[in-house]
């Protein structure tokens, strides 16, 4: 049997350890993208090795979205304290440093025994809600296009356990906006009408008009927070869903 290549077999590479530890103490999966680059979560610790020292800008990018697509699809916000790294010194030898930072709450976890075994990835136990071989589409996805992966971020940065969430939904249904050319074809992604949008928008900005204004205007449904949440969330999923997903 071939022995499966980790991102620890890479001459370079950063790693870091998901918090908290135990919520991920039973992962253990390595995601092989193209150009070699390698993805391993094991021993509670995610890591991407890397063949070029010139990757490790995009290595630290696939993190940052594994990290937005994990939170948005399990609706809780990880971080991975990415503080080591790695490359080859003068004599061949590993040189290991100190470097970054980034923290995670757990949520309710979904516990299935399904083993996936494919070209882009093995799974070596069992899989579940908390694996990250649930994001690879997703990351995929975002690598190759500029607005999921800053509506992802917004949602993780803005959204996710917020007080105020407003702002993020704001930004997120503005960039959605901007990118498929109105509200209309917008809410057509999800089978609506552009009222649907026009709710979102009309909620979110509420605190920047009068009550006078609003009563004028017979705004008369103005959204929770939840379900403001509940339609940027709607609005990705389907947004993420027409974009075609490349081999990278």
């Amino acid at each position: 049997m071939d022995k499966i290549i980790t991102a620890a077999d890479k001459p370079f590479g950063i790693r870091g350890e998901l918090i908290p530890a135990e919520a991920f103490r039973d992962i253990k999966e390595d995601i092989t993208y193209k150009d070699n680059i390698i993805v391993s979560v094991h021993d509670k610790v995610l890591e991407v090795g890397y063949d070029k020292e010139i990757d490790k800008e995009r290595a630290q990018n696939i993190v940052q979205d594994f990290v937005t697509s994990w939170s948005f699809r399990n609706g809780a916000k990880i971080e991975v304290n990415l503080n080591m790294s790695w490359k080859p010194d003068i004599n061949g030898n590993r040189a290991i440093g100190i470097e970054m930072h980034e923290s995670v709450k757990a949520c309710a976890r979904i516990m299935t025994t399904a083993t996936k075994k494919g070209m882009s990835y093995v799974v070596k136990q069992h899989s579940d809600s908390y694996s990250f071989i649930n994001d690879i589409s997703l990351v995929k996805k975002a690598e190759n296009d500029h607005v999921l992966s800053l509506i992802l971020r917004y949602f993780y940065e803005e959204v996710l356990d917020a007080e105020k969430p407003k702002v993020g939904i704001y930004r997120i249904v503005e960039e959605l906006d901007k990118k498929m050319g109105g509200r209309e074809k917008l809410a057509s992604l999800v089978g609506e009408d552009k009222k649907y949008i026009n709710d979102i928008m009309e909620s979110v900005q509420e605190h920047r008009h009068s009550r006078a204004w609003l009563d004028y205007r017979k705004v008369r449904v103005i959204l929770s927070d939840q379900e403001g949440i509940n339609r940027a969330r709607k609005l990705i999923q389907a947004y993420a869903k027409c974009i075609r997903e490349v081999e990278i």
